[in-house]
């Protein structure tokens, strides 16, 4: 048996698993992840001995943790995602040999757009957006804003001549999920004016008027489908009774004195559930558990296969 059946092995056996248990419990185990890891290390020792490691595999490594902490900072994704995210990592680089991390968090992040566009086409009976209750100015505020990601894009370009899209992708989720304080915005478009006054010439340039489209572009696909849609489509009442660990809170809980007790976005434990019991409160929004096991098992296999970033063909169909 050769290295690379061992690995599909291995990608199989822990999607299968590690679906399964995403899917019905809520969570990925961690004495399952813990199991395969240790029974991966040997195989990974082995193969650094016969084949020389080069140091892509500790920025691979580094990459892979930066995503982990972004998506979990953003709340995206549980710990268990993350560490599940990290060992397909591991696994897959010895037989990608470059960028695993960010082949398969592209694959799998397609395949999560491609289930997201299918939920929206299932539901195009029901109104989803009305223009009265967009805030034109909040949205101008924020595109302005972007700039600050235009300025990231530039140096990375300087110095590493090209910048794959993903990047560009993760950044700018990540200046969505930090830069959500009106505070933190408005001294975000202050950095922006200072640059601007003592580099005006990097912004008056066709290079800025093109990136900033797709910069713009990327931003609108992200919040379209990851933060409009699914506070649409993926929100449901519960019973208190009906509640269970794991599940997240779609709008913050408050107690008869009017306090927070559960912030939204927050992952229900036992006793979060237990004191919501006890303020006999009947109903709870409750965002739609989103099953990243079965993506990222698909986005390895994909990656695993192929050894393609999808999102990079698409670029460059439409370039």
């Amino acid at each position: 048996m050769n290295f690379e059946t061992i690995v599909l092995i291995y990608i199989i056996i822990i999607g299968i698993i590690t679906s399964y248990t995403d899917i019905k419990y809520y969570k990925i185990k961690n004495k399952h992840l813990l199991f395969f890891l240790l029974l991966y290390i040997p195989l990974l020792i082995s193969y650094m001995f016969i084949f020389k490691i080069s140091n892509i595999f500790f920025v691979n490594i580094l990459i892979s943790i930066v995503f982990i902490f972004i998506f979990h900072y953003s709340k995206y994704w549980k710990p268990g995602d993350g560490k599940l995210f990290f060992l397909y990592t591991l696994i897959l680089f010895p037989q990608i040999s470059d960028l695993s991390s960010i082949k398969i968090l592209s694959n799998s992040f397609f395949i999560i757009m491609m289930a997201l566009l299918l939920v929206i086409v299932l539901n195009l009976n029901k109104k989803l957006i009305s223009v009265k209750n967009l805030n034109f100015n909040k949205i101008i505020l924020k595109i302005v804003s972007l700039n600050y990601v235009y300025i990231i894009v530039y140096f990375l370009r300087y110095y590493f001549n090209q910048i794959n899209p993903v990047f560009i992708f993760i950044i700018i989720f990540a200046i969505n999920s930090i830069f959500k304080n009106k505070f933190l915005l408005k001294y975000n478009i202050l950095i922006t004016f200072i640059l601007i006054v003592f580099n005006s010439k990097m912004f008056i340039s066709y290079d800025y008027l093109r990136q900033m489209i797709i910069i713009v572009a990327y931003w609108s696909v992200i919040n379209i489908f990851f933060v409009f849609l699914p506070s649409k489509i993926f929100i449901k009442n519960y019973f208190s009774h009906d509640l269970k660990e794991g599940m997240i809170i779609a709008e913050s809980i408050l107690d008869n004195k009017n306090i927070k007790i559960i912030d939204s976005n927050q992952i229900l434990i036992k006793k979060d559930i237990e004191n919501i019991k006890k303020l006999k409160i009947e109903h709870v929004k409750i965002k739609s558990h989103t099953f990243f096991a079965p993506y990222l098992f698909c986005g390895s296999l994909i990656t695993f296969f192929f050894n393609i970033n999808i999102f990079v063909i698409i670029q460059q169909l439409i370039m």
